[in-house]
């Protein structure tokens, strides 16, 4: 199961995401959100205990909080913030949602995010539809790998069939000298 770490009150007001059984904004400590289709694949319910195992803390015990739909990115199940810090060593962000005030204009926006973001190499400021770009550009280089692999494939069966009608072409010139 893909983990994350959110505020899930702040997160449900900056993504697609809605609790089907329990309340995103009170998930506690102990207890974890799990996705609609993780909790159907899994069999879980609000209020069902579930062991976790992390490479610091080893084996801990949660009870599912809530369970939510997700349209977009986002991981399969989400703990809060004090949870995370007490099973990981590392606190690392992958992904920041910022949503703007009704009066801020994006570019505006984007400006002093940028002049934030400028101090840590790699982060990018995006707005959705670059996201969505993004995202879209990933799935490409995945489905032209693909696509590559399979090409080799065929290149291959061609060149054991190629072969193979050779090495019978000889077989019979030497049968018939």
């Amino acid at each position: 199961i893909f983990l994350g770490s959110a505020d899930l009150d702040a997160l449900s007001g900056l993504v697609l995401i809605e609790s089907v059984e329990g309340e995103l904004g009170e998930v506690t400590d102990d207890q974890v959100a799990i996705s609609q289709d993780t909790a159907t694949e899994k069999g879980l319910a609000v209020g069902d205990d579930i062991e976790m195992t992390f490479a610091r803390t080893g084996e801990q015990a949660f009870t599912v909080g809530a369970i939510f739909t997700q349209d977009g990115p986002g991981a399969e199940a989400y703990i809060t913030s004090g949870a995370w810090e007490a099973n990981f060593a590392e606190r690392f962000d992958s992904s920041i949602f910022v949503k703007l005030a009704p009066s801020v204009d994006l570019e505006t926006g984007r400006q002093a995010l940028t002049a934030i973001t400028d101090g840590y190499p790699g982060a990018d400021v995006l707005d959705q539809n670059q996201f969505a770009e993004e995202a879209k550009k990933q799935i490409n280089q995945f489905v032209g790998l693909v696509f590559a692999l399979l090409g080799l494939t065929l290149l291959i069966g061609f060149f054991g069939i190629l072969n193979t009608l050779l090495l019978a072409a000889l077989s019979v010139c030497d049968a018939a000298a």
